[in-house]
């Protein structure tokens, strides 16, 4: 039987070059950091309309535009998924509760009733004709600067900088 310990392989290659690498075990600040940085690109998403890779979202329907011009309430935008702007403002970072030493989690809260909304836009719903128009995600850009968030971070902690 061969048996590799990685930690103490990694411990004599740390206290050989004289860096503890122990200290990127916890990745709490880049895990907020990457929030906040997505958090800011679903706010684009909305501006623009679009999935996070930049697919535009399906128009709205006629149907839905004439619902808009009348009604007891003005509705606040014409813009897809913004006519109040509840679902866009509900787009948080779990605090205190999700974003940890190695985890971080982005969420929508929107609901009427029993119905999540929220999750009824982002994946679309045949039973109730709502084209999917995606909010929520990762694109290969945000991958990108996800990653070079890490690298920085990783750098300054360990003096590469």
């Amino acid at each position: 039987m061969i048996e590799i310990n990685f930690i103490d392989d990694i411990q004599k290659v740390n206290r050989k070059i004289g860096i503890d690498f122990s200290r990127l075990r916890d990745m709490t600040v880049p895990m907020k950091q990457s929030g906040v940085y997505m958090i800011g690109q679903n706010t684009r998403n909305f501006a623009s309309e679009s999935t996070p890779d930049g697919v535009k979202w399906k128009s709205l329907s006629k149907a839905t535009i004439a619902r808009r011009k009348k009604g007891k309430k003005k509705q606040l935008s014409d813009m897809i998924l913004q006519d109040t702007g509840i679902l866009k403002r509900s787009i948080t970072m779990r605090k205190n509760i999700e974003v940890t030493k190695d985890s971080m989690v982005i969420e929508a809260h929107r609901k009427s009733g029993n119905v999540d909304i929220a999750k009824v836009h982002q994946l679309g719903s045949k039973n109730r004709k709502i084209p999917k128009r995606e909010f929520l995600g990762f694109s290969m850009k945000n991958i990108d600067m996800i990653n070079r968030i890490f690298i920085r971070w990783a750098e300054r902690l360990l003096g590469a900088r």
